[in-house]
């Protein structure tokens, strides 16, 4: 660029000091003819200090007012969030860069992760937020709110009944023959009850008849016969529901 009619100056922004250009400083012929040397006319925000040479990324050359001195230049580098992945507004020049920020892009998108920084750099995280997942345990539902893989203490298999228990092995649920018995017995006393209490509905309505004298020859001998059952159905004991031969409820012609 320099030759006798031009000289190089170094353009520098007014407001920050940053380093623009460098641009040509013409000979001023009247100044040069009255000094008896060359002397150039400096543009505006310019020095004819050279700026300092860079060695380094992201540090650019700042004038002081005096001479050029290097700072950290983010102003025109694409930046992203550490927290959100997200691009982040350009830094100031002169600022340096905060440990929320990164220079490194983001990884693309993937579906079941979401892309998260860690060990200075980012990572897939396994995001299975918002799904339901279910306790081996205890069967309850559990909402995930949190990235990261599935404790091995869930399963994406929901519970079929309380008498089932998770098989790690099998990775399913199974029955579990002490729940399974517990229900049977519970099952049994329940109709037990029931059944005695149906027997005995009837029984007393036809006691009043055959008191009375309107009970008919099938009526009086439904009675009998609801005795027996009332009698066998109270000697069975649920708690051995497994062997139990449930007697038939009688009924008018049997």
């Amino acid at each position: 660029m320099q030759n006798n009619d031009t000289k190089a100056a170094f353009q520098y922004d007014p407001k920050t000091g940053q380093y623009l250009s460098t641009v040509a400083a013409y000979l001023d012929p009247m100044a040069t003819q009255t000094q008896k040397e060359n002397v150039y006319i400096l543009p505006a925000n310019a020095t004819f200090v050279e700026p300092i040479k860079i060695e380094e990324f992201f540090v650019s050359n700042k004038f002081n007012g005096m001479t050029w001195e290097l700072v950290e230049d983010y102003s025109n580098v694409p930046l992203w969030s550490k927290e959100t992945a997200e691009q982040a507004e350009p830094l100031v020049f002169g600022h340096s860069l905060p440990e929320t920020l990164t220079i490194i892009k983001p990884l693309a998108q993937k579906e079941g992760f979401a892309v998260q920084w860690q060990n200075d750099n980012w990572d897939y995280i396994a995001d299975h937020r918002g799904k339901a997942f279910y306790s081996k345990s205890t069967g309850d539902v559990i909402i995930i709110s949190e990235l990261g893989d599935i404790p091995n203490t869930l399963t994406d298999q929901p519970m079929p009944d309380y008498i089932y228990v998770f098989s790690d092995k099998e990775n399913k649920w199974v029955i579990d023959p002490q729940k399974q018995l517990e229900r049977l017995i519970q099952d049994a006393t329940v109709k037990k009850s029931s059944l005695l209490a149906d027997a005995e509905a009837q029984i007393t309505v036809l006691e009043r008849a055959v008191k009375r004298g309107k009970a008919t020859a099938a009526e009086s001998e439904l009675l009998e016969n609801l005795y027996d059952f009332t009698i066998d159905i109270s000697r069975i004991n649920p708690q051995q529901a497994q062997d139990i031969n449930w007697p038939e409820m009688p009924t008018i012609g049997e």
